[in-house]
């Protein structure tokens, strides 16, 4: 996916392992949340033209 403009934008990164058998299914298992309201590492990107 290319940006349609400059910027700073922020990613929401995480993972669940499978099976789903419990809390430690998920990474990361504390921190900052997302709009599903689970856990999430914060990446922020600049972008700027070539």
């Amino acid at each position: 996916m290319t940006p349609e403009q400059e910027g700073r934008f922020v990613v929401f990164v995480k993972a669940v392992g499978l099976p789903h058998n419990g809390d430690q299914a998920h990474w990361p298992s504390s921190g900052t949340t997302d709009q599903q309201d689970e856990y999430a590492s914060v990446v922020e990107v600049d972008v700027t033209k070539a």
